[in-house]
């Protein structure tokens, strides 16, 4: 399959330097389109189909709710590349956070509304 809302380097970057190097790049594959799944079917918006209308503003909150959720699914893959439980722990956390404010921005009627009717806010 075909990644849309963001690219493998940006999944990495969110797992963080330690992140397990023999993931492939079918497995990102996979973890990014079960993000954008995720997102997709949370938010009620097929943000794949609609992708290329979007504004750049927009296109930034779905990178980053679909990297951090997929690599928090690499982290959990394999953590034995990590200096230490906190560093591990670290990563998932922050991920999380901005994976939760993203999607409650994405989530936001007017928001949702702007983007569907691509009006101002």
């Amino acid at each position: 399959m075909v990644v849309t809302l963001c690219t493998e380097d940006q999944a990495k970057f969110h797992a963080g330097t330690n992140v397990d190097s023999t993931i492939s790049t079918a497995e990102w594959t996979d973890l990014i389109n079960e993000a954008e799944g995720v997102i997709c079917t949370e938010t009620k918006v097929n943000w794949i189909d609609i992708y290329g209308s979007l504004n750049s503003d927009c296109k930034k909150i779905l990178q980053v709710a679909t990297a951090c959720y997929s690599a928090n699914g690499a982290i959990k893959h394999n953590p034995n590349g990590y200096l230490d439980n906190a560093e591990f722990s670290t990563l998932l956390n922050v991920n999380t956070y901005n994976f939760e404010r993203a999607m409650s921005r994405l989530k936001e009627r007017p928001f949702s509304d702007f983007v569907r009717n691509q009006t101002t806010l």
